[in-house]
């Protein structure tokens, strides 16, 4: 389930309440179907998506010296540009056009309504609301990653105090953690023999939840990718964290019925 859309000044809260559990009764798909391959194939093109976009605004927000979020991601116009000069909100506009143009969720199928219907892509009415076609499940995936990175820029500026060079090298940090975790999470949720979590047999946010998961072969993960990133605070670890997980339940743990058309 996805937040709704709201103001800039909220954005720390909304990535806040993204820690708040969620009902998982999930589809699970058979190891080795096209179904399993081509929701596999969705969660590794979503996260590199995810990973580029993070590098964008990054690379923009470097450009800028308030320690405050100044890059706009979701085309609303927040946050307000700063300190940032204008021709690193254009190269920001490139290079996600650039991300955007990696990713292909129908590469290796179209079947949008055999993996779960994942996807909320009506943001006003209660509940996840079925995209109907992968497309429309893109351009989704899409809209939600810009969103959630803005939520967690504004998470990385709180837990910085506002300072420039925490911001921009927490954020590396981060780029750095996300992949890992991304890695963990696919990992398991493609386990069929127990080994790294056990989400393929068992599909709930519980089993592959850096919060929540109780398995020691995927919280052995976990601590390994927290390896990779020496010095990440805390706070934009767990925001990190809640946010990875939001988008993973959202593909791998879809609440049964499936909500299809």
């Amino acid at each position: 389930m996805k937040l709704n859309k709201m103001v800039w000044s909220m954005a720390l809260a909304a990535a806040l309440v993204f820690a708040v559990g969620k009902a998982a009764s999930g589809l699970v798909l058979d190891k080795g179907t096209d179904q399993q391959k081509l929701r596999k194939n969705i969660d590794k093109q979503t996260q590199k998506f995810a990973i580029c976009v993070g590098k964008a605004a990054l690379a923009c927000e470097a450009a800028g010296t308030s320690g405050a979020p100044e890059c706009d991601l979701t085309g609303d116009g927040m946050p307000m540009p700063g300190t940032v000069p204008a021709e690193a909100i254009t190269a920001l506009a490139e290079d996600l056009a650039k991300c955007e143009s990696k990713l292909d969720l129908s590469k290796k199928g179209s079947d949008y309504a055999g993996i779960g219907c994942p996807g909320d892509c009506d943001a006003v009415t209660l509940g996840d609301q079925s995209c109907g076609t992968m497309a429309s499940f893109q351009a989704y995936s899409i809209d939600n990653t810009y969103f959630q990175i803005e939520g967690l820029g504004a998470i990385l500026s709180g837990v910085c105090g506002g300072d420039n060079t925490c911001f921009n090298t927490q954020g590396e940090l981060g780029v750095k953690y996300s992949k890992a975790v991304f890695k963990c999470i696919t990992k398991c949720e493609n386990d069929y023999k127990n080994k790294k979590g056990n989400g393929g047999d068992n599909d709930t946010l519980a089993n592959c939840d850096p919060n929540t998961s109780a398995d020691a072969n995927f919280q052995a993960c976990i601590t390994k990718a927290e390896g990779k990133a020496p010095g990440i605070i805390a706070g934009f670890r767990d925001g990190l964290d809640n946010a990875i997980s939001d988008g993973r339940d959202d593909l791998y743990d879809e609440a049964a019925p499936v909500p299809c058309p």
